[in-house]
């Protein structure tokens, strides 16, 4: 199924890249072959033979010109600047499959982890959470109603309880009796697999949720192996005073505000509609990195990946993948120069 999809995509860009060529070359035909006609020429007999010209004539034929030009100017607009479209083809972009990898898996669960690791994300961004008892889960919604089908808070279950619930089957039969994890769970099995992007939710009931969570994975010796990101940014500013060698992520719910100078944020994730390039550009003079979230349609991934990111995270991190190695690219000229011009081990076989 996932190599379908991703055949799929690339017929869209071999679509894409050959229509506004065929409709502008019509076009262009069209308007020369008029202007040719407003203009007073005509072939008789394989000669061509000058009419009389009003000025009505010209204005059209002046105005088909300007149109042409126009046309041309929007066409290579479009096309966007070469030089730096491949510029930014060169930089690297992290993929971070959200919560693990949604699209294929429960999500927040171990599966969706090994799912992550399987399409080589970058990282797996995670949700954590303290039960009653204070033991850290993965679990992005504060209630099991939506993936364990149990309507009640996190903070109201201990562990015991916790564990017994049933987190896969509402995705799929095929995952059924899956677990919903603990921190530890799934550090175990990201360790020296794929970094994570720790999300630690602040519901109102978390009592020490920083500390323990950074007193874990300093046990695992995880600091260069994870980020820890919020919403919160008391929660960032903590992490910071616990152990300045752990990277943080400030998840922004809007982009407003001067906030690009915070000493104790060193990555910045944007939703995707606030992204633009003047932004981008203030946070990187501030040494900032900029993740966007959460990214899965295919024109609004070639739209950022061709703009000056660091990450970006989605649901479907092979999708992203497919669309970070094309950009700065077309998909069907780079194709071609790999058949006329094949590597000296991927020779053309007939």
């Amino acid at each position: 199924m996932t190599a379908f999809l991703l055949n799929y995509m690339q017929w869209r860009q071999y679509a894409d890249f050959l229509y506004p060529i065929i409709l502008f070359s019509i076009g262009l035909f069209v308007m020369l072959y008029n202007f040719k006609s407003i203009c007073g020429y005509q072939d008789t007999r394989g000669e061509a033979r000058k009419r009389t010209i009003s000025w009505k004539q010209i204005l059209l034929g002046t105005g088909e010109l300007i149109l042409t030009a126009l046309l041309l100017g929007i066409y290579f607009d479009y096309q966007g600047n070469v030089y730096e479209r491949l510029q930014l083809a060169e930089k690297p972009v992290a993929i971070a499959a959200h919560r693990a990898g949604t699209t294929f898996t429960p999500e927040n669960t171990l599966p969706a982890l090994a799912y992550a690791i399987q399409a080589k994300a970058d990282y797996a961004e995670i949700d954590v959470q303290q039960s009653r008892d204070k033991k850290l889960y993965v679990m992005h919604d504060v209630n099991f109603k939506r993936t364990a089908g149990v309507n009640k808070n996190i903070w109201d279950v201990d562990s015991s309880e916790i564990d017994t619930y049933d987190a896969g089957s509402y995705f799929s039969y095929a995952y059924r009796n899956t677990r919903l994890p603990r921190l530890e769970d799934i550090i175990r099995k990201a360790d020296g697999n794929i970094k994570l992007m720790i999300e630690l939710k602040k519901n109102g009931h978390e009592k020490n949720l920083v500390e323990d969570t950074v007193a874990l994975l300093q046990k695992y010796k995880f600091q260069k192996q994870c980020v820890i990101a919020s919403m919160d940014l008391e929660i960032l500013q903590r992490v910071k005073e616990i152990d300045p060698s752990f990277q943080t992520v400030y998840i922004a719910p809007v982009a407003y505000g001067n906030y690009y100078e915070l000493p104790y944020v060193d990555i910045y994730s944007i939703e995707s509609t606030f992204v633009n390039k003047s932004m981008l550009r203030a946070l990187h003079q501030q040494n900032k990195q900029v993740f966007v979230w959460t990214v899965n349609r295919d024109k609004e991934l070639q739209r950022l990946l061709l703009m000056d990111i660091d990450g970006i995270v989605t649901d479907n991190p092979e999708l992203a993948a497919f669309y970070k190695t094309s950009k700065g690219r077309d998909v069907l000229i780079s194709d071609l120069l790999a058949w006329l011009y094949p590597q000296k081990d991927e020779a053309v076989s007939y």
